[in-house]
């Protein structure tokens, strides 16, 4: 079930609203009660104390008279089951005097304040142990008490409206940029892809936002860029293999040849695969390293050893191609994969030597400096112009493609290299110079 957030903003805007009129309201309610009662309870004080003042006693206390003034007169002297009244008792509880609304009998109570079904009674001590009661109907300030209450309850079912009228209009404000960032990230595909979210719609926290989102919309679209590149470059790679082998097979199929015919067919065919093999295993190894499935061997590797043997290594394809080499290379270690390493090297001096002349030279060099070990492989080659060399670690990138193609490139190799170093927490750097050479620098973490 999908939870609306308009929906759910507004019913915590209205329920904290109802918290805080309803609180509101009941404070209002409470402080008139409080007065209204603390009203009464006063003006029956005084007619107490003034019916109190009113009693008086012979010498010899036995005989009592009581004087009504015009002021009780007018306040109790009423009839009528709601009029105020008066009662005066002796201290052994006898009926001394009462007014005209006073109920025929009635036991002498206690001191203090007390409500007695729909009335207010206040009982105070009177001359010679007398009580004086004074008695006053509440069914008015109950009514004015409902009254208010009413008052209140439709003021506060207006605030409330009036204040979820707004809120509606608020909320519908704050997320109107988010419903403008769906309608542009939905609109975001094949058919539109460089559209982008309009950053200044939203100049409050949300801008922060889409402009995160643009960020990630233009990744995202380089990724797919690099990915549509790269499976056209893969393809292109393969089909040309792929097509030597079907051409030589077809060839050989027409008619019979000689056992020279067919051996030199099949060799193409095995140096066309080969090539392909190349191809498949580099594409396998960046998808692996792309998605975090390859594994770094942490053990102590001697990478100066390492140098000197890829050179070894390399040596017949130097010769053939008329490049000499040098090694210059101290005794380095550093932590990680021996392999890998190996293959590093492997890859930068073989580039060295594909892309030289012939009479050229090939040095390799590797020393401590500081916390790293620095390894450069230079050359005296054909070089690389300088609006390429920012793309030389790309997948399937190459200067020159018929060159390439020529010496048996894939694009792939320093692409792989770059990630090798990487994943030993290393930077690899190419400088170049077109016509003068290359040099490629490593930076390895030494082992601790």
């Amino acid at each position: 079930m999908t939870r609306s957030i308009r929906g759910a903003l507004l019913l915590w805007y209205g329920a904290i609203l109802v918290v805080v009129i309803g609180s509101f309201g009941g404070l209002l309610y409470r402080h008139r009660h409080q007065t209204i009662h603390e009203r009464i309870d006063a003006e029956l004080r005084s007619d107490a104390r003034g019916v109190a003042g009113s009693v008086e006693w012979e010498e010899d206390e036995l005989q009592f008279e009581f004087e009504q003034t015009e002021q009780i007169a007018l306040r109790l002297d009423a009839s009528g089951p709601e009029a105020p009244f008066f009662m005066i008792f002796d201290g052994k509880g006898r009926l001394l005097s009462a007014s005209a609304g006073a109920p025929p009998k009635l036991e002498a109570p206690g001191l203090g304040a007390r409500v007695r079904e729909d009335r207010r009674e206040l009982v105070v001590a009177g001359p010679r142990d007398s009580v004086v009661l004074v008695s006053r109907d509440t069914t008015a300030a109950r009514e004015e008490l409902r009254g208010f209450l009413s008052v209140v309850l439709v003021a506060g079912l207006g605030m409330l409206a009036v204040s979820l009228g707004g809120g509606w209009l608020l909320v519908r404000r704050v997320l109107r940029p988010i419903r403008s960032m769906t309608r542009c990230a939905e609109r975001i595909d094949a058919v539109a892809p460089a559209e982008r979210i309009d950053v200044g719609e939203t100049a409050t926290e949300l801008g922060r936002l889409a402009a995160t989102l643009n960020g990630a919309f233009d990744r995202l679209r380089e990724a797919l860029d690099r990915q549509t590149r790269f499976t056209a470059d893969a393809s292109h790679e393969l089909r040309t293999p792929l097509s030597v082998v079907v051409t030589n097979a077809e060839l050989g199929l027409r008619r019979e040849r000689t056992p020279e015919e067919y051996r030199e067919a099949l060799e193409t065919c095995l140096r066309a695969g080969n090539r392909m093999t190349g191809v498949v295993d580099g594409l396998l190894t960046l998808a692996r390293s792309d998605g975090g499935e390859i594994e770094i061997a942490g053990e102590e590797v001697d990478l100066g050893a390492l140098a000197r043997e890829a050179v070894n290594d390399l040596a017949s394809a130097a010769a053939d191609g008329d490049v000499a080499m040098t090694v210059e290379a101290e005794a380095v270690t550093v932590r990680g994969d021996p392999d890998r390493l190996r293959d590093v090297i492997g890859n930068l001096v073989s580039n060295a030597i594909r892309y030289n002349r012939p009479g050229g030279t090939v040095t390799v060099r590797l020393a401590p400096d500081e916390d790293a070990a620095v390894l450069t492989v230079t050359d005296t080659g054909v070089g690389i112009p300088a609006d390429a060399l920012p793309h030389v670690f790309e997948r399937f990138f190459r200067v020159d493609r018929a060159r390439s193609r020529e010496v048996g490139g894939n694009g792939l190799g320093l692409a792989i290299t770059k990630w090798i170093v990487e994943a030993h927490g290393g930077t690899i750097a190419m400088a170049s110079e077109a016509g003068t050479g290359t040099t490629a620098t490593v930076r390895l973490p030494l082992a601790s």
